[in-house]
């Protein structure tokens, strides 16, 4: 069965069964509603248009999906589980997403684009071929928890690509508006060939009690434009000392370019309690917070192919976006709120002993993912800025204005 060129296929969901083979050439779409693509039996169903369906696509066991144009699956998160994916007379293709767990092998050669979704996927697959090469797009993060084997680049241009084990045949390169994550704290990533930094890229690494992720690089190492280095943390706090976060064998270029280190994600492993444990202040006093963290400088050790962070820490942070906040220290508390935008998981003010306030300042909006609870005695005045949360609490507490999330 064919379906022609211009035809328009609306799906929510769409099973395409049968040991035939079927070839649509119209375009696929679920008018932004996140429609599935599913095939079963042992045919093969072919994809002829640039299709801008959302939602998942899926393979059944025995049959072929076939790819005949490079947009196909533009936005759509393949789940490759089962059955085969083909890639047919395509150089390049573009898929919104993968996950799943069967392992993927790219044609000479295939420049395959992941992420243009935004999502957040890991793919348990390995990546293989020679003359693939791989380019993660979007803001989503794509977790290859299998080392992939391609010998083309692996380029980064938006989001995340989270690597574990060894990459030994294919250069990295991060640009503006991507990140390589490495958040094992005990296995480095070992990359056989080279790594490059440029723009505004980053460098995730994981941090903990137990250790420091790292990267191992056999070839050259490249920095340059304005890297960010971001640790992630398991809820414990490295201890103070210098990490080797990354090392290669070969030369660099680059040498003392500035890092800047971003420590927004610590803690992300969870949410983390945070109570403020001092009187009268401002929200953005270290010291006033229970919330553990640290600060750290990233350097370069030249003679020994080295790049380092010095942690000097623990120490008092305020909370982020992963905390559960309180400000109920048992005394009488007037906190002056803040002076830029802050993202905390929850928010409680006050008990029933003693008066605390939070008064936010212009510019400084407070969002909070989860509930914002006022208690008995407890006032959080948002005239200067707003505040925005999944619900409001109130329990003999007052709160003005206040913007509610629906």
């Amino acid at each position: 069965m064919v379906i022609a060129t211009g035809a328009r296929i609306l799906i929510q969901t769409a099973t395409i069964n049968g040991n035939s083979n079927v070839t649509l050439n119209g375009v696929i779409s679920d008018e932004g509603a996140g429609g599935n693509f599913v095939t079963a039996g042992s045919g093969t169903v072919t994809l002829g248009n640039a299709n801008t369906f959302k939602g998942t696509t899926t393979i059944g066991s025995g049959g072929t999906l076939a790819l005949g144009n490079a947009l196909a699956l533009q936005n759509s998160t393949v789940v490759y589980s089962s059955g085969t994916l083909s890639f047919g007379a395509l150089t390049a293709a573009t898929l919104g997403g993968l996950s799943g767990t069967q392992s993927l092998a790219l044609p000479n050669p295939m420049a395959l684009t992941v992420g243009g979704n935004n999502s957040t996927t890991s793919y348990s697959g390995t990546l293989s071929g020679t003359g693939g090469s791989l380019t993660k797009t979007g803001t989503g993060t794509l977790t290859l928890t299998t080392a992939p084997t391609y010998d083309g680049a692996t380029t980064i241009n938006g989001g995340t690509l989270n690597m574990s084990g060894t990459v030994a045949n294919s250069s990295v390169v991060v640009n503006s508006g991507g990140a390589l994550a490495v958040t094992s704290l005990v296995t480095a990533l070992n990359l056989g060939q080279n790594l490059t930094f440029s723009g505004t890229s980053a460098y995730q690494i994981g941090s903990g009690a137990s250790g420091t992720g790292s990267t191992a690089v056999t070839g050259n190492l490249t920095v340059g434009g304005t890297p960010t280095l971001r640790p992630t943390s398991d809820n414990t706090t490295p201890t103070a000392g210098v990490k080797d976060i990354i090392t290669y064998s070969g030369s660099i270029t680059g040498s003392g370019t500035a890092w800047t280190v971003d420590s927004s994600l610590l803690n992300s492993g969870g949410s983390q309690v945070s109570n403020w444990i001092g009187g009268n202040g401002t929200w953005v006093t270290p010291a006033s917070w229970t919330q553990q963290g640290f600060s750290g400088v990233v350097s370069y050790d030249d003679p020994n192919k080295k790049v380092q962070l010095t942690v000097s820490g623990p120490a008092n942070i305020t909370p982020i976006f992963s905390t559960i906040a309180t400000i109920a220290p048992g005394v009488a508390a007037a906190v002056t709120g803040l002076a830029s935008a802050t993202t905390v998981a929850s928010l409680t003010i006050g008990d029933a002993a003693n008066v605390n306030s939070l008064t936010l300042q212009a510019g400084g909006p407070l969002t909070a993912t989860g509930p914002v609870t006022v208690n008995q005695l407890g006032t959080l005045t948002a005239t200067a800025a707003p505040v925005s949360a999944g619900t409001l609490n109130m329990s003999g507490g007052s709160s003005r204005p206040f913007c509610e999330k629906r």
